[in-house]
């Protein structure tokens, strides 16, 4: 008995570990992101340096930049994963979930896109975070970050994409101005 009580302590201490040396390597990477940022004013490398880090901190399958003038939502940017194909993408429709987070100003987390209420069973699998860009209260865009499978998000992930849809709505309107 008093083994297994040790075995389940290291096991709870290798995990805590793990998870504090995950958390440390998205810290140091959130700002080695956040000077990439800050290190241009072209509106065009801004966004795929915001769509290179979210997919590099996130593991995203895809990522996308929607900018929004308070009326209207026109593509900015897209990016697959470099183990699908490398590089841009082609201008992508939005969907609804994009459309919903432009009008609300509130992020949208999908965990499984194929479910009715989602996109639909014609999606591709997968699951889906859309996080507003903002600027003080005026949604500015949408930071659209796709997954290869369906999924759970904890809190954790959740706050580090919100911190890197931050950072981007910061460096865009740096870039516009």
């Amino acid at each position: 008995e008093l083994a297994g009580r040790q075995i389940a302590l290291a096991l709870a201490r290798a995990k805590a570990l793990d998870t504090e040396r995950r958390r440390s390597t998205q810290l140091e990477a959130l700002r080695e992101a956040s000077l990439q940022l800050t290190s241009s004013l072209e509106p065009e490398q801004v966004l795929d340096v915001i769509l290179q880090q979210v997919l590099r901190l996130a593991e995203a399958r895809e990522a996308q930049v929607y900018l929004y003038d308070g009326a209207q939502l026109t593509f900015g940017a897209a990016r697959q994963a470099l183990t699908e194909r490398n590089g841009a993408l082609e201008p992508a429709a939005t969907n609804p979930v994009i459309e919903q987070v432009a009008r609300s100003g509130e992020r949208v987390v999908v965990p499984d896109v194929r479910a009715p209420e989602a996109l639909g069973p014609g999606a591709a699998p997968g699951a889906l975070v859309s996080i507003p860009l903002l600027k003080g209260q005026a949604v500015r865009g949408v930071l659209n970050v796709a997954f290869r499978q369906a999924r759970h998000f904890d809190q954790h992930e959740l706050r580090l994409l919100d911190l890197l849809g931050d950072q981007a709505a910061v460096a865009l309107e740096n870039a516009r101005l």
